[in-house]
């Protein structure tokens, strides 16, 4: 899902940070195209093919600076919540606090696995569950393993 929703959208958010247009393209790409164009009242696809369109965005995105850039703080804010408490939970002395995210991310590797052998014998697994994994696994690796990286530059963990 989020793959498809990132891919669906790059050529949007390309063409708007080359004309200028960063802070709604960066919008897009952490909010979503969808909550960018009711906050600005526009259809961004179509404002984005002709140079007139282009000037009526560089407009909005200058009256509505504020609400953007609070859209984007909004991410930050809670991307900082998220690392301080996976920061507390590598500190902890608690088995489990240490161990929950990369126990996760095994039972989601071992799911994954079994969905590719159930596949390989010809069982039908429905693809609310296989989307739903799919989902998690584009979630979880790459917090798990930028986590991981951060604590490393930090000297946190070995």
């Amino acid at each position: 899902m989020f793959g498809t929703i990132a891919a669906a959208v790059a050529p949007l958010i390309t063409k708007l940070a080359t004309n200028g247009l960063e802070t709604v393209g960066e919008a897009v790409a952490q909010k979503g195209k969808e909550k960018v164009e009711d906050m600005l009242g526009v259809d961004l696809e179509k404002e984005a093919q002709s140079p007139e369109g282009i000037k009526k965005l560089k407009e909005l995105q200058e009256q509505k600076n504020t609400e953007l850039k609070m859209l984007l703080e909004d991410k930050q804010s809670l991307d900082r919540q998220v690392t301080k408490r996976w920061e507390a939970d590598s500190g902890s002395e608690s088995f489990l606090s240490k161990n929950i995210r990369p126990m996760t991310l095994v039972y989601l590797l071992l799911a994954f696995t079994l969905f590719g052998i159930l596949a390989g014998l010809g069982v039908e697994v429905p693809a609310i569950y296989a989307e739903g994994l799919r989902d998690f696994i584009y979630i979880a690796v790459p917090a798990y393993f930028g986590l991981r990286t951060i604590d490393k530059r930090k000297g946190k963990t070995k």
